[in-house]
């Protein structure tokens, strides 16, 4: 339905209320048509909205993973399209002219094209009766979905990984900026919505270790392996939040086409704790995997990673 009766476009709230735009404008003139979204006292506009080309909001709903309801909504806002007069739906009622002057500081953007993209996927899963990882059963608390997010990783950062001067067995450092950026802001527990990231006085472990396996004229294969742990409190046994993980990793830097072609990571540990605003979390330290990987290269990967809207994921700093 969202397809074939709809236009669909995905946008983050965040950005979108904040815009000092035509785009900004157009958007509060969206949400301002429902009573609760328009209440100057919320802090949020979240919900999928179905509206016409002219701003008309047709239904809005934030129904989560609430499939039916989302679905019952869109047949509504289809009904009230139908009703409308033709005129009104005819293609080319509405001209939309182009937008010359964009709000730069909430459209997030790669910083250069030779920014290096990753896919990030988080799931947390259960052992069975025979200790075998399973996927989290409904009843669980937590979410049993696999979660996503992007990472970028700069130029200057991927360049300096790659370097095909090294011997096998050599080590090579990773950028501070980079580590801190892998560690704060994308080894946490996602799954049942935005989790906040961990600041550096959380970081109670960092230990990321890059090691050259194979070095020719062609390029370099490195292997990455480590341990972090983040929590909310110096002891572990006792803060409301955190994680263990150990990584293992496996980059291929093809020198040839100066790229990498592959960047595969695993981070499997323990998670514990509840995160702002989403429910409250699992009880007790229950398993939880991280799978990240070079993005596919879809229009997907034109969506920023969550936390680019602060200046420290951009800089380290």
């Amino acid at each position: 339905m969202a397809k074939e009766d709809f236009v669909p476009v995905a946008l983050d709230d965040w950005y979108q209320r904040r815009r000092q735009d035509a785009e900004g404008v157009y958007f509060k003139k969206i949400y301002s048509q429902d009573p609760s979204r328009a209440a100057p006292e919320r802090n949020d506009r979240q919900g999928i909205y179905c509206f016409t080309a002219s701003g008309k909001l047709l239904g809005v709903k934030n129904a989560g993973q609430l499939i039916g309801v989302t679905r019952d909504s869109m047949r509504e806002a289809l009904t009230k399209w139908e009703a409308m007069p033709e005129e009104e739906r005819a293609p080319g009622a509405v001209k939309v002219p182009a937008m010359k002057y964009p709000d730069k500081r909430y459209v997030p953007a790669r910083p250069d094209p030779n920014c290096l993209v990753l896919d990030i996927f988080t799931r947390v899963f259960e052992f069975d009766d025979h200790a075998e990882p399973r996927k989290v059963q409904p009843l669980t608390p937590g979410g049993d979905w696999a979660a996503r997010d992007k990472m970028w990783v700069f130029e200057p950062e991927w360049r300096a990984l790659a370097s095909t001067g090294s011997k096998i067995g050599d080590s090579v450092p990773i950028p501070a900026a980079l580590a801190h950026r892998l560690v704060s802001f994308h080894l946490r527990d996602n799954t049942t919505g935005q989790g906040p990231r961990w600041e550096r006085d959380q970081v109670r472990r960092s230990d990321l270790k890059l090691t050259v396996e194979d070095v020719d004229p062609t390029g370099v294969k490195l292997r990455l392996e480590g341990s972090v742990i983040m929590s909310t409190g110096a002891d572990l046994e006792h803060s409301e939040r955190g994680i263990e993980l150990s990584l293992l990793g496996y980059l291929n830097y093809d020198a040839a086409k100066h790229k990498f072609t592959r960047f595969d990571v695993i981070g499997l540990g323990r998670n514990w704790g509840r995160a702002d605003h989403n429910g409250e979390g699992r009880s007790g330290k229950g398993p939880i995997g991280f799978a990240i990987q070079l993005a596919r290269g879809s229009a997907y990967d034109h969506v920023a990673p969550d936390f680019t809207k602060l200046r420290e994921y951009m800089t380290g700093e």
